[in-house]
C-alpha cells in the first residue's frame, strides 16, 4: 500500500545503501518506460520531471549536468501509459520523499539522481548503472547492458506505429 511504501521510503532515507537502491529503482522504472539514454536520465533535474495524479512526463534537455548527444535529443517523453498506477505512485512518493529529505536545500534545478552526500552533484553514473544491473540480474536472471533497455522501448514504440490494430489479431 501507499502508506507502507511511504514508511519504507522514510525508513531508508538515512541509510546510504538503501537510498542508492531507491535511486536505482527509480532509475530502472524511468529507463524502462522512457527509452532515454543513460546520461539523459542520470542528469535529470527535478524541473525535468512533471508528475500529476495520472501522468508522468520527462523533459529531456541540456543542462549543467549534461549536454545532448544531438539537437534532436531535446524532447518531451510521456511515460504515463507505460507505467502501471503503482509504478507511477512509487515514482511520485519517491520524489516527494527526496524533496522532503532535502528540506530547504531543495531546488528545481538539483539533479534527481544527486550524490547521496551532496545533492548539488550528480550521482556517479557508474553507481546507478551497477545498482540497476544488479537489480536486473536479480529479477531477470542475467546481467545485460543498460543501453539494451533503450532499444527495447524504441522497438515497442515503432511496432505500435508500423502495425495496425488488425495486425495484432
Amino acid at each position: 500500500s501507499s502508506c507502507a511504501l511511504a514508511y519504507d521510503l522514510q525508513e531508508s532515507a538515512n541509510i546510504p545503501s538503501l537510498r542508492l537502491n531507491r535511486q536505482g529503482e527509480g532509475y530502472a522504472l524511468l529507463l524502462g518506460a522512457s527509452g532515454a539514454r543513460h546520461n539523459e536520465l542520470t542528469a535529470l533535474q527535478y524541473k525535468d520531471l512533471i508528475i500529476t495524479s495520472d501522468s508522468i512526463i520527462l523533459f529531456i534537455r541540456p543542462s549543467r549536468y549534461r549536454r545532448l548527444k544531438t539537437s534532436a535529443g531535446r524532447r518531451l517523453v510521456d511515460i504515463s501509459k507505460k507505467l502501471t498506477v503503482e509504478q507511477r505512485e512509487l515514482i511520485s512518493i519517491w520524489i516527494k520523499e527526496k524533496k522532503a529529505r532535502l528540506g530547504n536545500k531543495w531546488k528545481p534545478t538539483l539533479p534527481i539522481f544527486g550524490d547521496l552526500n551532496d545533492p548539488k552533484i550528480r550521482a556517479p553514473s557508474n553507481d546507478l548503472r551497477e545498482v540497476t544491473l544488479s537489480a536486473m540480474e536479480t529479477s531477470v536472471g542475467c546481467r545485460t547492458k543498460i543501453h539494451r533497455a533503450r532499444h527495447k522501448v524504441v522497438c515497442e514504440d515503432l511496432l505500435s506505429i508500423l502495425l495496425s490494430k488488425q495486425d495484432w489479431h
